[in-house]
Parts: structure tokens; C-alpha cells; sequence
């Protein structure tokens, strides 16, 4: 008796191991993010209609970690973070959305956190923003405009940039995380202009990659990503400032 009971369990041990061999379905995985990071998550862009007619200016204003507030993923609390903007850092708001508002810091940065967490947003008042950016209010009508074609900017959610908005100084060089779905081998293709760039995941592996993006010429562009396993794709806004 022991014995048959002893083979049971044993050969229930052997079919729980092999399930667990096989990839889990992204939605049994994450109830709203994607499968791709424990940490990097799919950043929710604004609703066309939510956003301002006028981009204003604020500063954190809140404590939630480590002396900051949170960049959320989405217009709601609970669903993680992407990581905290110091208090005091100077953000451009772009959108308002169920009392959260969506931001931007100077160097690219976007994400959500409610309004109370900011000082009273005003109108822009100088050419450039607020800091050593070398960013204008010009480039954030780009931001804007980017924004409004939100079809193409955020990705899905197994497929999709560390952040859609890239800033770069003139000669200088930035490195950019791409996240794909490491359950399917990917290759995706960056072209921007003469620039191009292939990447490979192969299957089981960490699912994301990484372009490096230098400054060259002075003005806002974009570069589209496509993955040809997959059929999706999307764009990142790339600013280079002074």
C-alpha cells in the first residue's frame, strides 16, 4: 500500500513538472502588464481628448519613496510604479485624466501620479524650460503632437519602449530599452532616416534589447520599431537639444 501510494506521488510530482515547463499565457501572468519585466511595465499614453491645450509647467510635490512620488504606469493607483521623480524636480503636465495628471520631466521621463502630488501647474513664461535641458516649449508641441498620435507612440503591452520620448544632446549618445515578448523569438528592426538597427531575443530569453541613439542634427524625429514576428509596432519621439 505504500509503495502504490508512494508511486502516486510521485508520478504526481512528474506531471506538475512537466506543466510548469511550458510557457504561462500573459494573461494568467499579469492581470494588466506585460510578461516581458517584473519592474519595466507598458506605459498608458493619454487619451487624445484629455489632453491640454497648453502644456503647463509644475514641480513634484509629494512624498511617496525615497523623498519623491511615484512615475505610474496608468491613471490609477495600485497597478506599481516605474520608478520616482525627486520632489521638487520641474515636470511639464500634458494631460489630465480621472485626478491624475501625466508628466513629463526634462529629460524624458513620462508617467502618471494624482494632482495632489504637484504644485499649481502654470503657463510657461521663457522660451526654455526650467533647468539645463536645452529643452523649448517648442519641442513640447512636438511632445504634444506625438502624443495625439498615441496609435503608434506606446506600444502594446508585449511589445514597447522603456520610454516613448528620447532626449539626446548634440553629440552626445543615449541608450534606449526595447521590451518584447521573450515567449516568441523576436527580431525587430529600428529605422530612423539612414539609421537602422536590428535585434534579436531568442526564445527564453530576457525579452528586451537596446538601441543607442546619438545626437546629430538639432529638432524632433521619430524612429519606428517593428517586429515582424509579432506584427506590431510603434514610434519613439527623439528631440536633440543644444
Amino acid at each position: 500500500m505504500k509503495k502504490k501510494i508512494l508511486r502516486l506521488l510521485t508520478l504526481s510530482l512528474c506531471i506538475m513538472m512537466v506543466f510548469a515547463m511550458f510557457p504561462v499565457p500573459a494573461d494568467a501572468a499579469s492581470n494588466s502588464y506585460s510578461t516581458c519585466s517584473s519592474k519595466k511595465v507598458l506605459l498608458v499614453l493619454p487619451a487624445s481628448g484629455s489632453l491640454l491645450s497648453i502644456p503647463l509647467h509644475a514641480k513634484a510635490d509629494g512624498n511617496q519613496k525615497n523623498g519623491g512620488i511615484y512615475y505610474l504606469p496608468k491613471p490609477e493607483a495600485g497597478n506599481g510604479d516605474l520608478g520616482t521623480v525627486k520632489k521638487g524636480t520641474n515636470v511639464t503636465i500634458f494631460a489630465e485624466e480621472d485626478g491624475y495628471y501625466f508628466f513629463m520631466t526634462n529629460s524624458g521621463r513620462m508617467g502618471w501620479n494624482k494632482v495632489e502630488y504637484f504644485t499649481e501647474p502654470e503657463e510657461y513664461t521663457d522660451y526654455y524650460l526650467p533647468g539645463d535641458s536645452g529643452l523649448t516649449t517648442s519641442d513640447l508641441d512636438d511632445v504634444k503632437d506625438f502624443l495625439r498620435s498615441n496609435e503608434r507612440a506606446g506600444g502594446s503591452n508585449k511589445f514597447y519602449p522603456a520610454k516613448p520620448v528620447v532626449i539626446v544632446k548634440k553629440g552626445e549618445s543615449v541608450k534606449l530599452t526595447i521590451y518584447a515578448d521573450y515567449r516568441k523569438n523576436s527580431t525587430v528592426n529600428a529605422a530612423w532616416n539612414n539609421y537602422y538597427h536590428s535585434l534579436s531575443w531568442g526564445r527564453g530569453s530576457a525579452g528586451k534589447g537596446s538601441v543607442t541613439i546619438k545626437g546629430k542634427n538639432l529638432g524632433s524625429d521619430t524612429i519606428d520599431f517593428t517586429n515582424y514576428y509579432t506584427d506590431r509596432y510603434f514610434e519613439v519621439l527623439v528631440i536633440v537639444v543644444e
